[in-house]
């Protein structure tokens, strides 16, 4: 069995508030996949300090059921988009990791 990564440094890019929220609904509910270029342009700053070309970066996974309803990965579109930008690779296998459970 695997054991999960040692988490050694997290960076909030933005502050979650009105403005970031409504942004972040229309993404996620309203087919808001125009939004993806935003969302990299507002992320790259804090994602630049955490990216080398060691880096590797990994999607947390919609469960089928949801991706189902969305019919696009939030987070694999703004991964792909941030990626082309800075020198890392992004792992775009959605089976790696797989979300077994629906949660909210």
């Amino acid at each position: 069995m695997l054991k999960p990564p040692i988490i050694t440094q997290i960076i909030a890019a933005y502050r979650y508030n009105i403005t970031s929220k409504s942004l972040i609904l229309k993404f996620r509910y309203a087919d808001g996949l125009e939004l993806t270029k935003i969302f990299s342009t507002l992320l790259s700053p804090a994602f630049n300090k955490l990216c080398n070309p060691d880096t590797l970066v990994i999607s947390i996974p919609l469960h089928l059921a949801r991706y189902g309803k969305r019919m696009f990965h939030q987070s694999s579109e703004i991964e792909r988009s941030l990626c082309k930008t800075h020198e890392c690779t992004p792992l775009n296998q959605p089976s790696l990791p797989e979300r077994i459970v629906n949660t909210e």
